[in-house]
């Protein structure tokens, strides 16, 4: 610092470059949304990046026949009893007011995913002036956003409201905690919820999060009660919908998809590293043993019933396989790259070429000779761009998650109880989503847990660059900053 200057000017120094990048970066962000938009709503016209109507048909059942359900027919719809209901009613309203058309969804997705690299933004300026630009620029480089925003699913609604949910919780950690501030993170666990069931133990880390930070300094009776409050709200909410489930000749289960997911996608994995065999020979040998009983079943509850017991049962024989399974596909879901992505910056015929293979082979390369294939079928076509595109995606995922390691250690280890409770809440939050997400092995759900891993990536990285230039190597000086205080 120059003589005459003062910490003060300093600071609005920073501030003032903090500004004008956030806006650069805002900026860049609604042109890049605009530019995969229009090219989305031309090669996939129907549903956008995905090959699922599901949430597409439930949200028109809602609009036009006040029914959360599949089928064509208004006197044959089933009610849907898979996934919870806030998509398809935000999506109802959404056409109530502009009308039934895919590209409102897709509209109203981009919008949601500018509010959420705003919200990121936010969360990670509270542990340092520059870590707000990094956290909401990470977001905005990975191409698993862009590509489920610009689908008919649940993402974008979902990432906002975990942002959200993720930036209130370490503003009420850093600000203190009240009843109102309590209740408004209820508030947003249940939205989450009603959003998808990857949320629904969200409430886990929040509530221990509160215990741990007020042990000792708070009367039990006040954090008894705002313990309770997250509970009530939360069991409210999963109870309300589990109950109307049931109503509808649905499992007393808040979300029957997760059968699905493991009955087609998990069990099939594990049988195939289990038994050394391709993915499709796991998936015959799932049917044929199973298979049979089910076909002789025609009412819904039956067949979820039994396909959920022999999930049990298949979990009890391939349990070590399982957690092996589960282990693998966390790092498939983190550095999971979508290649159908980059075909939209290609023609009609690229996108064609790309898609045709991902559904005839398998969307996710189950073993290293189907990735070799890909890489293959991608050179062959001339697709250099999305295999570099593809690499650096994975390596630089791989440095978040490694100093995502080191900031969350880091955190925990400091003596100041506030950076120590938000560092632990992160590290709980990503766990639990973690370990339900990886069963899936899909790239797209990490898109809700990366804005809490960018921010301990980031706090790794500063931490790193100050005992960097501390140990004499020429680096300028950044202090890593906890900030606390005021409002989001």
């Amino acid at each position: 610092m120059e003589q005459g200057d003062s910490p003060t000017s300093a600071r609005v120094s920073i501030r003032g470059m903090e500004l004008v990048s956030i806006i650069v970066l805002l900026v860049f962000c609604v042109l890049y949304q605009i530019l995969v938009y229009n090219k989305v709503v031309i090669y996939y016209p129907e549903l956008g990046f995905t090959p699922d109507p599901g949430n597409m048909v439930k949200s028109l059942n809602l609009y036009k026949y006040g029914v959360i359900g599949l089928g064509d027919d208004p006197s044959h719809i089933v009610p849907d009893t898979m996934r919870p209901p806030l998509f398809p009613v935000v999506a109802a309203a959404v056409f109530w007011v502009f009308g039934p058309k895919m590209q409102w969804i897709l509209i109203i997705n981009n919008i949601f995913f500018f509010a959420s690299v705003f919200l990121t933004f936010l969360l990670g300026r509270r542990i340092h002036p520059w870590g707000g630009i990094f956290a909401a620029l990470f977001i905005v480089a990975d191409p698993i956003y862009l590509q489920c925003i610009n689908a008919v699913e649940t993402d974008a609604l979902f990432h906002l409201l975990i942002t959200w949910l993720l930036l209130h919780v370490v503003w009420m950690l850093q600000s203190g905690i009240t009843s109102a501030r309590v209740i408004v993170t209820a508030i947003l666990i249940a939205l989450e919820e009603l959003t998808r069931p990857i949320g629904m133990y969200v409430w886990v880390a929040v509530c221990a999060i509160i215990l741990i930070h007020l042990w000792g300094r708070v009367k039990w009776t006040r954090v008894g009660k705002w313990i309770a409050i997250v509970l009530v709200i939360h069991f409210a909410t999963i109870g309300l919908w589990t109950a109307r489930n049931v109503m509808v000749g649905g499992l007393p289960l808040f979300a029957g998809v997760g059968i699905y997911n493991f009955w087609n996608d998990h069990f099939p994995r594990v049988e195939a590293a289990r038994l050394s065999i391709p993915l499709y020979e796991a998936e015959k040998k799932i049917h044929a043993r199973f298979g049979p009983g089910l076909e002789k079943l025609h009412d819904r509850k039956e067949k979820e019933s039994y396909m959920l017991d022999a999930c049990l049962t298949m979990l009890k024989e391939t349990f070590p396989w399982s957690f092996y399974i589960i282990a693998r596909g966390s790092m498939e879901m983190f550095l999971g790259y979508p290649i159908d992505f980059n075909a939209v910056f290609y023609n009609k015929e690229s996108v064609k070429y790309i898609v045709t293979y991902l559904l005839q082979e398998s969307y996710y390369a189950a073993s290293w000779n189907d990735r070799m294939k890909l890489l293959k079928y991608l050179s062959d076509g001339g697709f250099f761009m999305v295999i570099l595109f593809g690499v650096i995606s994975k390596i630089f995922n791989a440095i978040l998650l490694i100093f995502g390691v080191a900031g969350a250690i880091r955190m925990i280890f400091w003596d100041d109880r506030v950076k120590r409770d938000v560092g632990l809440f992160l590290i709980m939050f990503v766990g639990i989503m973690t370990l339900i997400a990886s069963t899936g092995a899909i790239a797209r759900f990490r898109i809700p847990i990366m804005p809490a891993i960018n921010v301990l990536a980031i706090y790794g990285i500063l931490s790193w660059w100050e005992r960097k230039r501390s140990a004499g190597v020429a680096a300028p000086p950044i202090q890593v900053e906890f900030r606390a205080g005021s409002s989001p």
